[in-house]
């Protein structure tokens, strides 16, 4: 609409996940939202029940939703729910495997740009990365899924395998993950200001 006018798409710098120290627990993060809560409820209909060894942590409010919407599923799998945390960079410090079982949403994901900057192990479907300019299957530490069987079987080997098998435990190897740099390089404030500085530089030296 504006032909003759420089148009520029930035990214917005997202607060960063602790790498470090790495641990074990397999997380969802959602708050309450609907796209969320139809998220969540995807997963625990389809997801859950076909991974029975995978002990996953849901931090978020999302349970309140879910309660107010389905209270059966929400009383099935009421144990996950960790509910609203106050530090949510322990959940992501903690973890060993995080998953993005996205199946609804418009436009960039924030919660998904905290859980590549976490750097750790991904399970994830392709909807969670909207609006990136990455193909997720080229990065090393995420393993993309097609659908809920895809899924499920991810997440039931990932868990059966255990700590042992996840070279992405450490601080220092989740910080050099190819999901850490892709944060670093396009959502990061150093990321951010670079790109603000190469729109106006050019426009005030003109």
């Amino acid at each position: 609409l504006l032909p003759e006018m420089h148009n520029a798409l930035v990214y917005p710098a997202v607060e960063e996940a602790p790498t470090e120290p790495g641990g074990n627990d397999i997380v969802i993060v959602a708050s309450g939202n609907f796209p969320n809560t139809l998220s969540v409820e995807w997963f625990l209909e389809h997801v859950a029940p076909k991974a029975p060894h995978a002990r996953v942590k849901i931090a978020g409010n999302v349970d309140g939703a879910l309660k107010a919407r389905i209270p059966a599923l929400y009383e099935k799998w009421k144990n996950l729910f960790l509910g609203r945390v106050d530090d949510i960079g322990a959940i992501y410090a903690n973890a060993g495997l995080v998953l993005l079982p996205t199946t609804e949403g418009h436009g960039l994901s924030i919660k998904a740009v905290e859980a590549l900057s976490s750097g750790a192990p991904l399970i994830a479907t392709a909807q969670a990365f909207r609006g990136m300019k990455v193909d997720p299957k080229a990065l090393a530490n995420v393993t993309l899924c097609a659908g809920a069987e895809e899924f499920a079987a991810a997440l039931e080997a990932a868990a059966v395998a255990g700590p042992a098998s996840n070279p992405m435990a450490g601080g220092e190897a989740r910080k050099a993950s190819d999901t850490r740099k892709f944060y670093d390089a396009n959502f990061s404030h150093t990321a951010y200001v670079q790109k603000i500085r190469d729109i106006v530089l050019p426009l005030v030296t003109r």
